[in-house]
């Protein structure tokens, strides 16, 4: 299976949520501990290290603004609206969802990736994107 690279890993399960909330990293153990039991699935090749998404590539997505109040979230906790919470591992969860989704190829040195799967956290709110496009995403 080196057509396909699996991206996961640890920094998705920082997100923490401050108490009870649906959208949480125990969702993810489920499917980690599948991939590692699974005789086919652990031996596809995984992406790593994970990347962070650089400014520019946020800066396709978002506007400086957005881009730049989002950074100065780092290390910060808080709640964006009534179900949307932020905590200090936030911003580093979602520079890596957004690094591994959107630049996986810069990142595959290694060149056997033809396609990526990412299982990865939320973390806060979607922003406005005026360059939005499709993205499927695990969560």
């Amino acid at each position: 299976m080196k057509d396909v690279l699996l991206a996961y890993g640890s920094v998705f399960q920082s997100h923490v949520p401050p108490g009870p909330h649906p959208e949480n990293p125990g969702r993810l153990v489920p499917l980690y501990e599948a991939i590692a039991s699974d005789p086919v699935l652990c031996e596809v090749p995984r992406l790593a290290p994970l990347p962070l998404a650089s400014e520019s590539t946020l800066r396709s997505y978002h506007s400086a603004e957005c881009v730049e109040a989002l950074l100065k979230l780092r290390g910060a906790s808080g709640w964006f609206d009534p179900d949307t919470y932020y905590e200090p591992a936030s911003v580093t969860t979602a520079l890596t969802a957004v690094g591994t989704t959107k630049e996986p190829r810069q990142t595959d040195l290694s060149g056997e990736g033809e396609a990526w799967f990412c299982a990865a956290s939320s973390a806060g709110a979607p922003l406005p994107s005026p360059n939005a496009d499709g993205l499927l995403s695990f969560q």
